[in-house]
């Protein structure tokens, strides 16, 4: 594995053992933590070192190997599709066009949903909204911080289900055909390429799991950057934006879920089977796939249930 990159290194051995051919059997795999695999690998302590400083999760010790286990089984569905493809604007310009179609209120902070006999009232800085059903699709972490009243029990999912945290930097600098892997507070950055595949001179530094919480406690999100990647780079940069994903963001509280070691069996299809007016969509409640797919998978699962299909 000396040839691979860190991520990829689990990558290859999880691939080499991977118990899951059918992705929608995630949840019923023996899981076990990523560290415990590894280690079971024969990987040094500094290789597993050096994975766990740019995993996307926490660490290692505490990302389930379902979580990967599953990508991997998506992965190798998805190619017998056919080549990826990009978004013209970034993939933003799906959720802004599908937004475009919808009656879309921003700046209205909910403070609280309560269902009740005949109807869910759903109160918001700005006002009460009422409907007939509602389908919540917040990130766990943001129930936390309001009050909710529904007929499915959400309170363990919200305390058990951990989310990454993550840092971006994006960042101009000369242009460099190759991306890079550090063992410092940057972790990984990305090159930008244009349409032909020639470096454009932007990037993005990813910083994943405890160093993303880390930054964010210690010091100005933009303080890190400017003292790190100049050295890193080898010259010149310009900060033009940091974006960060944590616990500390009061709409997200990270950027996506992942399993801990076992809980993918506990909780994996918690959301399958939900009853009431109020019910509870999102990436994290998705049973097949994952990030943006596994959205639309959730929220078509629970408009198809409200309308008796």
């Amino acid at each position: 594995y000396k040839s691979a990159t860190p991520g990829s290194a689990l990558i290859r051995a999880a691939l080499r053992d991977n118990p899951l051919e059918d992705p929608n059997a995630w949840a019923d795999v023996e899981d076990v933590s990523a560290q415990a695999f590894l280690a079971a690998k024969g990987f040094s302590a500094d290789a597993v070192k050096m994975i766990d400083h740019t995993l996307n999760g926490d660490s290692l010790e505490t990302y389930g190997m379902a979580n990967l286990y599953r990508s991997l089984a998506l992965y190798a569905l998805d190619r017998e599709g056919g080549p990826s493809g990009h978004l013209v604007g970034g993939m933003q310009s799906l959720c802004t066009a599908m937004a475009a179609k919808a009656d879309v209120r921003l700046g209205q902070k909910v403070l609280g949903i309560y269902e009740e006999v005949e109807s869910v009232r759903v109160v918001t800085e700005g006002g009460e909204l009422h409907a007939e059903q509602v389908i919540s699709t917040l990130p766990l972490p943001v129930y936390k911080k309001m009050e909710v009243k529904s007929a499915f029990d959400l309170g363990p999912l919200v305390e058990a289900l951990p989310y990454t945290p993550i840092h971006q930097v994006h960042f101009r600098a000369e242009p460099r055909d190759y991306n890079l892997w550090s063992d410092g507070p940057m972790e990984r950055i990305f090159t930008h390429r244009d349409a032909s595949g020639a470096p454009t001179g932007l990037y993005r530094a990813w910083i994943n799991g405890r160093g993303a919480t880390h930054q964010m406690i210690t010091a100005n999100a933009y303080d890190t950057p400017r003292l790190a990647l100049p050295e890193l780079m080898g010259g010149e940069v310009e900060i033009l934006n940091t974006v960060a994903w944590t616990g500390f963001h009061l709409f997200s509280g990270g950027a996506y879920r992942h399993f801990q070691p076992g809980q993918s069996k506990a909780f994996g299809r918690a959301f399958e089977d939900q009853s009431g007016r109020v019910r509870f969509a999102g990436e994290h409640s998705s049973l097949f796939h994952t990030g943006m797919e596994g959205a639309m998978e959730s929220a078509e699962r629970e408009v198809y249930s409200l309308l008796g299909y």
